[in-house]
Order: C-alpha cells, then sequence, then structure tokens
C-alpha cells in the first residue's frame, strides 16, 4: 500500500469553476506527462490515488490510501458500471523489450465509491489480494475503454502487440471479466507513419477508447491522440497533438 499524498492541483479550470461533466470518469495528463483519472460521481472528483475533491471549485476534500501493491500496474485505464459494482480496469506496462509487455488487470468496488473495498479478478472468482489479479488480455494499450453494445462486451484499444502499432483493435466478450476474443480490426489513424497524412515517420498514435458522453443509440464516438517522436514536429504543426474522433455506427442484431 503507498500513502497518497496532497499535491499540487492536476487540472487548470475555466474561471475556476468545472460546471458539467457527462461521464463516469475523467483522465487528464499533467504538465510533467502523470496521466490522472477521476471517478465522477454527483459532487465529487475521486483521483486514482485515492484523493477526492469538490466537483464545484476541486478544493481538496480528503485523501484516502487506494492499492498499490504490485509493480508496474496502474489502475486508471476505465471504469465501468455493471450491476451493483464499479469495474475497475488497470494496464500492467512491464516496460520490457519482448512483446506482449502490456496485460489488462481487472478490480471492482461494491456501489460506486473507489474507496470501498476492492477485490481482484483472478479468472474464475474475486480475491482480496492484488496479487491475484489475473492478467486478461495482452497487447492492450495504457488506455482502453469498455462499452456494451447490445449485450456484449467489447474491448477497444490500440494493438500494442508491435512497437508504435497502427491499429485500433475491438475484441468482444459476453462478460465484463472476459475472455476478450475475436480481435478485429477497427480503424487506422490516416495520420501516422511515412505514408499518413503527414508524411512523417515520426508521428504516432496512442490512447484509443471510447467517448461514453457523446453515445446516441448503436452510435459511437472514438477518440485517439497523436504525437510526433520528434518534439520539434509539433512546434512547428501544432496540429499533430490535436485529438481526433471518428464516429462509428454498429448494426446491433434484434
Amino acid at each position: 500500500m503507498s500513502q497518497a499524498k496532497a499535491a499540487a492541483p492536476d487540472l487548470i479550470l475555466h474561471n475556476g469553476r468545472i460546471t458539467t461533466l457527462d461521464s463516469s470518469s475523467i483522465t487528464l495528463t499533467r504538465r510533467d506527462k502523470v496521466q490522472v483519472t477521476f471517478a465522477i460521481t454527483s459532487s465529487t472528483l475521486v483521483r486514482n490515488d485515492g484523493a477526492t475533491y469538490s466537483l464545484t471549485d476541486l478544493h481538496l476534500l480528503d485523501i484516502t490510501t487506494l492499492p498499490s501493491d504490485v509493480a508496474n500496474v496502474e489502475w486508471n485505464a476505465w471504469l465501468q458500471q455493471v450491476g451493483g459494482y464499479t469495474y475497475i480496469y488497470g494496464i500492467e506496462d512491464t516496460g520490457g523489450s519482448t512483446f506482449p509487455n502490456k496485460y489488462m488487470r481487472i478490480a471492482r468496488v461494491p456501489g460506486t465509491d473507489l474507496r470501498g473495498t476492492w477485490t481482484y479478478w483472478t479468472g474464475s472468482t474475486w480475491s482480496t489480494q492484488q496479487t491475484d489479479a489475473t492478467r486478461v488480455v495482452a497487447n492492450v494499450g495504457n488506455n482502453y475503454s469498455i462499452s456494451v453494445i447490445g449485450g456484449v462486451y467489447t474491448l477497444v484499444t490500440q494493438d500494442t502487440s508491435v512497437p508504435f502499432s497502427n491499429q485500433i483493435v475491438m475484441y468482444f466478450s459476453c462478460s465484463p471479466t472476459g475472455p476478450f476474443t475475436n480481435k478485429t480490426l477497427l480503424y487506422i489513424p490516416p495520420e501516422v507513419g511515412s505514408s499518413g497524412t503527414y508524411h512523417n515517420s515520426n508521428v504516432i498514435f496512442y490512447n484509443s477508447h471510447e467517448q461514453t458522453q457523446f453515445r446516441s443509440g448503436n452510435c459511437l464516438v472514438f477518440s485517439y491522440d497523436l504525437n510526433s517522436l520528434n518534439p520539434a514536429d509539433v512546434h512547428a504543426n501544432v496540429g499533430i497533438y490535436r485529438a481526433r474522433f471518428i464516429n462509428v455506427t454498429f448494426a446491433v442484431p434484434n
């Protein structure tokens, strides 16, 4: 267990106030490049390290220690409400040079309060020990989404089976804990690589996931981020760094 510490504000607010957030979670990147995920309730933001903030002005309310017992595991990829639980989808990123080196892990808490009792999916049951959490899917990105379409759980992620992949893929499952199978190519970002719209081999993409606040029926909106391996490219053309959004409509059987 690691003790969370109060730190400088993670958000820059317009006029010092957040008015509405139509989502169950939000992930932001701080100036020091650290990603921070918040669970959103009607009145609070609960950070993935246990700090709770007021939704109206982001003043710190309290800090609760959350689980962090396993090296290379971060519980900030995605949150999903399933029945009476909040499922917390994590990423194990070993950082190794051999592949696969990224894996999905799953935890959950009763209700919507991340400060509740965490249990971890072992592959067959739930355990109170984080070290029992199994590797559910290999080759996922550090940010991905779990969506329910026509009663089917779908995983959308960058394919990380090769370095700097240019593919967004989708997997399917009848359960929020998997197994996720039938890997399907969803989209190839047209901006990436020497043959992309920037004609620049340094341009890469990452962090593909659904934007749930824009879902309408069986039409979903997915986003992905772009960057360049050469920072000078972004300084010369800030458009490289802007997020992209795509609409995907699914045919859902009756």
